[in-house]
């Protein structure tokens, strides 16, 4: 899919082009083919792009006012929180299972097993009962740091 918009002056075509579900290309070009510029853009970045571009327009956040622009601009910020919200507890998780495993090298270590190197190569039991050590590990450092 491709899109070509004229800017202002008419001198210049921007294209919008889908590069494959892998993200999609800006692409500035001069009418007389001189001179051509392309930025490259992942898919997660599109909803804030599209949200700096209609709030350098002017849109704002109207919530109940019927603007179908205002609507937009408040569901693409709503949608940035959300996916900025699920980056931070995937951030965190993963941490957790980083500590969970480092525990259970240790426990390997000590009994003599070999030791695990990923936490998805144990049961699912041991899993959790290494993610619930890790969690009480934080806790107990969270008090001893008062």
């Amino acid at each position: 899919m491709s899109k070509t918009f004229s800017n202002a002056g008419g001198n210049r075509d921007i294209r919008v082009i889908d590069d494959s579900g892998r993200g999609f290309v800006i692409r500035a070009l001069d009418h007389d083919g001189a001179r051509s510029i392309s930025v490259i853009f992942n898919n997660d970045t599109a909803p804030a792009l599209a949200l700096a571009i209609l709030e350098a327009a002017g849109c704002r956040s109207y919530v109940g006012s019927g603007d179908d622009l205002g609507l937009a601009v408040e569901n693409l910020d709503k949608h940035i929180a959300w996916v900025e919200a699920q980056n931070v507890e995937a951030e965190a998780q993963a941490k957790l299972e980083a500590e969970a495993l480092e525990l259970a090298k240790a426990g390997c270590e000590v009994v003599g097993d070999e030791s695990v190197q990923k936490l998805s190569d144990m049961t699912y039991k041991d899993q959790r009962f290494f993610l619930a050590v890790a969690r009480r590990a934080r806790e107990l450092n969270k008090e001893d740091t008062k």
